[in-house]
């Protein structure tokens, strides 16, 4: 019973060392934290809602007009993919990467989807869709590039 009691002692004391820890590393780096984030809010607050979507994109050197372009042939519920051709930056990820994570927020409410054959709409970035091998409808190009949009034939 003795051991029972030290046991649990011993691991209510182990766990108020851990969170005494937590919480002095917290306060530690709370100021740097907050410096960063005061930072971010001054380099952003006067975008408005319209650029503050677009920073991501803006910031990663894509091509915002044509993901306008994108999102104005999808509808709420459609699964699209995106393809992109591969090439990279000076730094950061490649195009086809920075693509895909822009797309992922800036398109919705469309769901993006791993494979060409899984997607009710094709998107491509300097790839010629048919390409692709999926049954396509008509392709639409984008008049500012090398843009595509095909919806699937099923």
């Amino acid at each position: 019973m003795a051991d029972a009691r030290w046991s649990s002692a011993a691991g209510a004391a182990a766990a108020l060392a851990a969170l005494v820890v937590a919480l002095a590393s917290g306060l530690k780096d709370l100021p740097g934290t907050w410096d960063w984030l005061s930072g971010q809010r001054s380099q952003f607050e006067h975008l408005s809602a319209r650029e503050r979507a677009e920073e991501p994109g803006t910031a990663q050197l894509l091509p915002v007009d044509a993901f306008d372009f994108f999102r104005s042939k999808l509808r709420e519920g459609d699964r699209y993919y995106l393809g992109v051709k591969r090439g990279g930056f000076a730094a950061g990820v490649d195009r086809a990467t920075a693509g895909r994570i822009f797309g992922r927020f800036y398109l919705l409410p469309a769901v993006q989807v791993d494979a060409p054959e899984k997607a009710d709409v094709v998107l491509t970035v300097g790839i010629d869709p048919r390409s692709l091998g999926v049954a396509l409808g008509a392709v639409e190009k984008y008049g500012g590039g090398n843009y595509f949009v095909a919806r699937a034939r099923r």
